[in-house]
C-alpha cells in the first residue's frame, strides 16, 4: 500500500472546484513514464507537481470525465448506446502523496475543433492537439493534512 491523496472534486462543465481531500493508504494507478508524459496526446490527465510545477506524476483520467456515457439499449443486435454523460457532478480521484508534491492540477489537452464544429480534428495529428490547459489547480495540504 502507498500513501496518497483522495481528492474529490465537484465539476460543471470545464469549472471545477475542490469538495475534499483525504490522506490515505491505498493502491495507486500507475503514472504515465516520461517517455508517454512527452507525447502529444488528446485528453485529461491529473497532475502532481513539485515546487516548481515540474511534474512528479501524470495519469489520464479522460474515462471518468468523459463527454459520453455508455448505457444498455436492451438491443441485442446493438447491445450499447452512447449519450452525452451529465454536465455537472463529482469525481474522485487518487494521486500519490509524493514527498516533493506541492500541488495537483487536472489538465486539459483537447482537441482542436475545424471552425463551426465540435468533432474532433483528425486530418493533422500533430497540430490536432491545443495547448495544455489547466482547469484546477489546488495546492496540497502540508505534511498529513484534510480538508
Amino acid at each position: 500500500m502507498d500513501h496518497a491523496w483522495r481528492l474529490t472534486f465537484a465539476f460543471d462543465g470545464d469549472k471545477f472546484s475542490l469538495k475534499s481531500s483525504q490522506r490515505i493508504l491505498k493502491r495507486i494507478p500507475r503514472g504515465q513514464s516520461r517517455d508517454d508524459m512527452a507525447a502529444s496526446k488528446a485528453g485529461r490527465f491529473v497532475e502532481v507537481r513539485g515546487a516548481n510545477r515540474e511534474v512528479l506524476y501524470r495519469r489520464a483520467v479522460t474515462e471518468l470525465l468523459s463527454p459520453t456515457v455508455e448505457y444498455p439499449t436492451g438491443d441485442p443486435a446493438r447491445p450499447l448506446g452512447r449519450a452525452a454523460a451529465p454536465r455537472r457532478g463529482s469525481v474522485s480521484i487518487l494521486v500519490p502523496a509524493h514527498a516533493d508534491g506541492r500541488s495537483v492540477a487536472i489538465v486539459d489537452t483537447g482537441r482542436e475543433k475545424h471552425e463551426g464544429s465540435t468533432k474532433p480534428r483528425t486530418d493533422t495529428p500533430s497540430t490536432s492537439v491545443a495547448a495544455p490547459r489547466d482547469l484546477i489547480v489546488i495546492d496540497l495540504p502540508s505534511e498529513g493534512g484534510a480538508r
